[in-house]
């Protein structure tokens, strides 16, 4: 599997990573990634070198995505899938059908993200080889959702269910960890279940 195991902690917002003696961190969605050796930081990767030092790219409706040709993340991600490979498994950069949500092989004629986690579950990963079963909640229901933007939710609102606890959360649309895309995420907030309708309801919602 060509997969990293990060962990968001939505109270401090740092994304990080632990393999060996090495940690990365980052609270910008992989935008800044501080390696650490033996505690001690080695290195700042960028994801938007060419720009100024203190550069943030923010998601917007007229900029949804920014290309990143020369971003350092790439050569890092590779050493790290070289050196530990028994750890991160190879890289599939040359598969094309991928399993959704459903279980479903879907042939999309070209790769997506960065290739397949495994040739078994052949699940999508992205440029920080987290997969899409992760970043996109398949562990989750959608039981609402809402239009109303909030700080860190430009797409607006979701509320969703954890398939094995059952427990319910208001999220941020398309969210999870942080990512290049959404370098800020909404902090989950979990509801009750007596209190969900009233929670929808404030924020405008629909039930889906």
């Amino acid at each position: 599997m060509a997969q990293l195991n990060w962990l968001h902690n939505y109270d401090t917002d740092i994304t990080s990573l632990d393999i060996d003696n090495i940690r990365y961190e980052t609270v910008d969605g992989g935008q800044n990634i501080y390696k650490y050796v033996d505690g001690e930081l080695e290195k700042r990767i960028r994801q938007f070198p060419e720009e100024a030092d203190d550069y943030l790219w923010e998601y917007n409706e007229e900029e949804r995505f920014k290309e990143c040709p020369h971003d350092e993340w790439g050569r890092e991600m590779n050493w790290l899938v070289e050196t530990y490979t028994d750890i991160t498994g190879p890289l599939h950069l040359d598969v094309t059908a991928y399993k959704d949500d459903a279980g479903n092989l879907v042939e999309h004629g070209r790769t997506l993200g960065y290739g397949a986690n495994n040739l078994d579950e052949l699940i999508p990963v992205n440029r920080m080889l987290i997969p899409a079963s992760i970043q996109e909640r398949w562990g989750y229901t959608l039981l609402a959702d809402s239009q109303e933007t909030q700080e860190n939710a430009p797409e607006g609102l979701e509320w969703v269910q954890d398939k094995e606890t059952k427990k319910i959360y208001r999220i941020g649309k398309l969210q999870c960890y942080p990512c290049h895309v959404f370098p800020k995420v909404y902090k989950p907030v979990e509801i009750s279940h007596v209190d969900f309708n009233d929670d929808v309801e404030s924020f405008n919602g629909r039930f889906v």
